[in-house]
């Protein structure tokens, strides 16, 4: 039996930008991983340290939808 599948980083990429379509979504060579909007001349940064760590804060800034 195979063990449970393991995504990718650009798996996680990926599955950010199609649930996050207006940030800019990127993973840096040091694993750390950063989402840019810009609406109305206010531009809003996060980091995080992990993909789920990024989504969860995305949530939250966003008011837990998109």
């Amino acid at each position: 039996m195979n063990g449970p599948l393991r995504s990718s980083p650009a798996d996680w990429l990926a599955a950010l930008r199609r649930q996050f379509p207006h940030h800019g979504i990127v993973c840096d060579p040091r694993g750390v991983w950063h989402a840019v909007r810009c609406v109305n001349k206010w531009t809003t940064v996060v980091h995080a340290h992990t993909p789920h760590e990024l989504r969860d804060k995305l949530l939250s800034v966003m008011g837990g939808h998109r």
